[in-house]
């Protein structure tokens, strides 16, 4: 409709061309093909009309999509396209957030975590308090607050997050910079279950009602982080198994990874080894493929754990893993955050590997291990 009305006028500014908006707004429905088509043609237009503002605003735009496409390449690519049309431009074209947050999540899938928080809060020290630019940039915040193991940190921002979108009637999950994955596992982590399950129903609905398989796949994995907190096993790895599989049709592959990683942790607690190495190969394959370095690290090691767990150990599945973290030297908080299990449940697991190695401290369990 916004194409017909403005064939009938003289003039529109670019960047409210019918096109180019579509072109950014796409990719919140999880278009990403759609979302690279248009925007790859709207730059090579902006460029042909010498729009220069639009080209970068373009190419931030097309950069973010290209992250959440898990092609960490081309996103590149579009953030050194940015750079040179800033340069040919001269003073005056600044870094839209979308760029920002573009070049965070690209730092973070590189593994550079302080590189990524040192961006965004460079930015935001840098930008007016507008509420939706804070949403945008304290979500990848909290994710490098979640990879680093300070789940209290993520559960804070990611609080935020939601309350601050709330308050300006944003609901849509990607408008508001996809928090709802991170969260869930930070409250799960944390144990404080049922809010991690009002999140887990929030995008339950609105994957179903507006046919998100992402945000379905999300829910899920949410659901089975929760069940496995609760040591209901079967019905968690039933419902990661449905997480991986509403992923296969989703664009977004570094969810359908995460899920696989949760599964392969709850499959080795249920024992089911030749299940877990397999997922946990799948997510680590995933990873890799797409270049998310943190969480290749983690699939590669719960493999390497399940590999060093000998046979006919004294210590089940679940202690095992939490015995090889404490000795590499993790506090109890950065393993829960890790395995997905809350503080408390870590700590009994610690008591349970002291009494049954005969050890007394940690150092003394790392000893143990490395011998």
């Amino acid at each position: 409709r916004a194409r017909v009305a403005q064939a009938g006028q003289r003039w529109v500014p670019f960047i409210e061309l019918a096109e180019v908006r579509f072109g950014l707004s796409i990719k919140y429905v999880d278009d990403l093909d759609t979302s690279r088509s248009v925007l790859t043609r709207m730059v090579r237009r902006a460029r042909e009309v010498g729009e220069t503002s639009g080209v970068a605003i373009l190419l931030a735009h097309l950069a973010y999509t290209e992250v959440l496409a898990g092609r960490p390449g081309a996103a590149r690519l579009a953030l050194a396209e940015f750079e040179e049309a800033r340069r040919e431009a001269g003073p005056g074209i600044g870094e839209p957030a979308s760029l920002t947050v573009a070049r965070a999540l690209v730092a973070i899938m590189d593994g550079d975590l302080d590189g990524g928080e040192a961006t965004l809060i460079a930015a935001l020290e840098r930008l007016p308090p507008i509420p939706l630019v804070r949403v945008i940039m304290d979500t990848p915040l909290a994710t490098i607050a979640l990879l680093r193991g300070d789940v209290e940190r993520a559960i804070t921002l990611l609080t935020g997050v939601l309350e601050q979108a709330r308050a300006v009637h944003v609901h849509e999950p990607a408008a508001r910079g996809r928090p709802e994955g991170d969260l869930g596992q930070a409250l799960v982590t944390a144990g404080r279950l049922e809010v991690a399950a009002a999140v887990a129903a929030e995008l339950a609905e609105l994957g179903a009602r507006l046919e998100r398989p992402t945000l379905s796949g999300i829910a899920l994995r949410i659901q089975g982080m929760i069940a496995a907190a609760r040591g209901e096993l079967d019905v968690a790895a039933e419902a990661l198994t449905r997480a991986v599989q509403a992923h296969a049709a989703s664009p977004m592959p570094i969810e359908r990874g995460r899920s696989l990683l949760a599964l392969g942790q709850v499959q080795r607690r249920r024992k089911a080894k030749p299940e877990a190495r397999q997922a946990l190969q799948d997510a680590l394959d995933c990873f890799t493929e797409h270049g998310h370095r943190p969480f290749a690290q983690l699939a590669e090691a719960e493999l390497d754990r399940g590999q060093r767990a000998a046979a006919g150990s004294l210590l089940t599945a679940s202690e095992q893993r939490v015995a090889d973290l404490v000795a590499d030297g993790f506090t109890n908080r950065e393993v829960a955050a890790r395995l997905s299990m809350s503080v408390r449940t870590v700590e009994s697991h610690v008591g349970s590997v002291f009494r049954k190695l005969g050890v007394r401290s940690r150092t003394e369990l790392a000893g143990r291990f490395k011998q």
